[in-house]
């Protein structure tokens, strides 16, 4: 990662975060289509793992793009239902 006084430039900021948005939305679409409890169990783990870094990302960043993507995943699992 490329660094400027202990910071991530914020082109690969970006780039981490669309990666990590991309993998939390496969991790929660993988979760809701198992039904092997070991499996969801693991899959759970990488989520929150995926939250937190990006969690990380948006403490150093301006933006609160994480309360977005929270926020988004809770209207669509609303819409489910």
């Amino acid at each position: 990662m490329v660094e400027r006084d202990g910071c991530l430039k914020p082109e690969v900021e970006m780039d981490e975060r669309q990666k990590l948005q991309s993998d939390l939305k496969r991790y929660r679409t993988i979760r809701d289509l198992i039904s092997d409890e070991r499996v969801v169990a693991v899959i759970e783990e990488l989520i929150r793992e995926t939250e937190n870094r990006l969690s990380q990302i948006e403490a150093s960043s301006p933006k609160g793009s994480m309360a977005e993507i929270r926020s988004d995943y809770r209207i669509r699992t609303q819409q489910k239902t």
